[in-house]
């Protein structure tokens, strides 16, 4: 663990303040999200569709920067590995001629920051999805529960107008 952090931090510290910025950003967003209150109307709904698919958008961010980390952490590795030989050498040993390629001592080593960047990308997206997830149901729960309130408080309106009618009529 303290490998990946240590990779994710130091060798990927340009992605990882990007992560750490587009946090606050989601984090400020979803805030403004939990206390927005919708009026009342269709429109209602409509806005919170389209607050949420805000929402979702800036958070897919998180899976962007981590794959585009991953890929330039590919890329630098690419870099720091250096062409390989075009033909392998040959060592003598007790049971004849073996190729040996010329590698890094450790091709872990180099590839170690592509694979955080990518991981905590996922998880940020995961863990930011669920979050708009609960607040996007209480949010739609509570429409629908103002949705029939309202439309209950209707029918006894055109109950009360249709008998007052019929009185005037009879």
């Amino acid at each position: 663990m303290e490998e990946f952090l240590e990779a994710y931090l130091v060798a990927a510290r340009l992605f990882a303040l990007l992560h750490l910025v587009l946090s606050l950003v989601v984090f400020g967003l979803l805030t403004s999200f939990v206390f927005w209150k919708p009026g009342p109307g269709e429109k209602a709904l409509a806005e919170l569709d389209s607050r949420s698919q805000h929402l979702r958008g800036v958070i897919g961010l998180f899976l962007l920067v981590g794959i585009a980390g991953t890929f330039y952490a590919l890329w630098v590795a690419k870099d720091k590995l250096g062409a390989p030989p075009p033909l392998p050498t040959y060592a003598e040993t007790s049971d004849g001629p073996v190729a040996v390629r010329n590698a890094p001592a450790s091709i872990g080593a180099v590839l170690a920051p592509a694979f955080p960047v990518g991981l905590v990308g996922l998880a940020l997206t995961f863990g930011f999805s669920l979050v708009l997830d609960f607040v996007e149901h209480a949010k739609r729960a509570r429409l629908v529960r103002q949705t029939e309130a309202s439309s209950q408080q209707t029918e006894a309106l055109v109950g009360t107008a249709h008998s007052s009618l019929q009185d005037l009529v009879v």
